[in-house]
């Protein structure tokens, strides 16, 4: 009975299996957490002028809801609107994809027509497996030239990611919804 009492109820020595599992855990939260996020591509007037071809100057964020508004040069001394840039995170509901929010930059030119768009941010799962499948040139590109009047639907007008279709759906959805 008195060995009952001075015997502790938890080991304070570390063994060494248990301390490799530790390492392991540790590594995976620092080099994981970072690795499934990429990293925030910053909005400037060069991707701007990728998205909405002929933009020769943007206004700051205003409006409501909030876009940016292109212009082009018509002559030395004049520029006319060409077009609209806007964040789909700025229009509720944000759109989730399969583990957080998407934030996309789109443009749109004046007759309700996609020009574009980039991922700025998204954080999913799969990104350290499979790379950097959102932001590919295949599955952004299909929004060029995209007329409003479109679905926007996965499956039909818009080619998902494979293992990634609720991604997909959320990108789609979001631009569509915020256009």
């Amino acid at each position: 009975m008195a060995d009952c009492i001075r015997t502790p109820l938890v080991s304070t020595r570390f063994s060494p299996v248990a301390a490799i599992y530790l390492l392991i855990v540790l590594i995976s939260v620092v080099v994981g957490g970072s690795a499934h996020a990429q990293r925030p591509i910053p909005i400037d007037t060069t991707l701007m002028q990728k998205l909405l071809p002929g933009t020769v100057s943007v206004s700051e964020k205003s409006g409501d809801p909030p876009v940016y508004r292109a212009y082009r040069t018509v002559s030395e001394a004049e520029t006319e609107l060409l077009g609209y840039l806007f964040e789909t995170p700025d229009l509720p509901p944000e759109e989730i994809g399969y583990s957080a929010p998407i934030h996309v930059l789109a443009a749109m030119d004046l007759e309700g027509t996609i020009t574009g768009i980039e991922i700025i941010n998204y954080r999913e799962s799969y990104r350290s497996i499979r790379g950097d499948f959102l932001n590919s040139e295949r599955f952004p590109d299909q929004f060029f030239d995209k007329p409003l009047a479109d679905e926007f639907r996965v499956g039909r007008d818009i080619d998902g990611v494979s293992r990634a279709t609720i991604s997909s759906w959320a990108v789609a959805r979001g631009v569509r919804n915020a256009a």
